[in-house]
């Protein structure tokens, strides 16, 4: 993660952006950061990716270096 994704990420946790039901938005997080939100969205979006690729290449054992192709993905309900 860059610097800034890490911060998004931080920033959106510390906020409640993932509580159900969210305590805040992207848009109330980059304000309160002082990005735009399309940075904020844009940087967030970059950390919760790397961490799905984590995710994957630990969890599912899956080659990040071939294309997923979704179907081919077991899930765990």
């Amino acid at each position: 993660l860059t610097p800034e994704q890490k911060a998004a990420l931080e920033a959106a946790i510390e906020r409640g952006y993932y509580e159900e039901p969210r305590q805040q938005s992207v848009t109330e997080i980059a304000e309160d950061v002082g990005v735009s939100r399309s940075t904020f969205q844009y940087r967030l979006n970059r950390a919760e990716a790397w961490l799905a690729q984590q995710f994957a290449a630990d969890s599912l054992g899956a080659d990040l270096d071939v294309d997923l192709d979704l179907e081919d993905v077991e899930f765990i309900q």
